[in-house]
């Protein structure tokens, strides 16, 4: 398991975007498993968005790229990146009723508008925004990992990490929990990793029985699986962000075991 921190303002992945306040970029990237002819099989492009920060003031960073998918299963790739498409607006405009028939592109101007707006005022300390995708495939699942980072104000910005898992066959959205047969014998087979990598990272051990007394804030001090859970080709990743069972200054838990030790418990590989 990662005990991460979040990243400061200006990250080496945001550097691009502090030092040019245009952004034009359109290179894409592309990859792909190793799937036989006779199932679907997709690649994985950057989809970069135009825009222009130049009338807001240094400091500020704004960097927005979503993802599309491609391949030779065409009714799933509709369903995939419809779906990315309004995870990515919602991303922007932070409410659904926001959003209308807007595209991408227009959520993006309407938000630099307003920061434009803001940085007029007395109160505006500099904004930062980041939000980027990354997909790949294993054997029965097409998975979107996305990665967010906003910081609009106040003590501390606020990130998030989470994935999208489909169907390779399909196209339809799983909820994290359906990878798995019985999510708690999972969380019986995990606990004692958890258990093991948390106390190398506070150097103490962990009562089973008392995990809060460790600075954790599992609800009734009992241990939960992660809101964010996936697998790739040799591991289910159990992310944990921010807050979710800790304070801020505990940061992001990544929790990685190996499929081996739960392959009866899984139900897509």
């Amino acid at each position: 398991m990662k005990f991460l921190k979040y990243a400061l303002p200006c990250t080496m992945l945001l550097l691009a975007a502090c030092g040019n306040k245009e952004n034009t970029a359109n290179n894409t990237t592309s990859t792909a498993a190793p799937i036989s002819d006779n199932k679907p099989s997709y690649t994985f492009e950057k989809l970069p968005f135009n825009y222009d920060i130049s009338a807001l003031p240094e400091g500020t960073t704004y960097d927005i790229s979503s993802i599309l998918v491609k391949g030779n299963n065409a009714e799933a790739i509709a369903k995939i990146n419809a779906i990315i498409e309004k995870e990515v607006k919602l991303n922007i405009a932070n409410e659904e009723s926001q959003i209308g028939n807007k595209s991408i592109q227009d959520l993006i101007n309407e938000e630099i508008a307003a920061w434009v707006e803001e940085s007029k005022t007395e109160y505006y300390r500099g904004f930062e925004k980041q939000l980027s995708y990354k997909g790949r495939q294993t054997q029965d699942l097409v998975v979107i990992e996305e990665s967010s980072y906003s910081m609009t104000g106040g003590a501390h910005g606020n990130g998030y990490d989470g994935y999208l898992n489909f169907k390779a066959s399909t196209g339809e959205l799983i909820e994290d929990y359906q990878i798995f047969k019985d999510t708690s014998a999972v969380k019986d087979i995990i606990f004692p990793h958890f258990l093991k990598e948390a106390a190398a990272f506070f150097e103490t051990q962990i009562d089973p029985k008392d995990l809060n007394a460790a600075g954790f804030q599992f609800e009734d001090n009992k241990f939960t699986l992660s809101n964010e859970i996936t697998i790739d080709d040799k591991h289910v990743i159990f992310f944990y962000n921010a807050y979710e069972i800790g304070p801020y200054v505990m940061g992001t838990f990544e929790l990685r075991v190996p499929k081996a030790e739960l392959a009866a418990q899984l139900a897509y590989q």
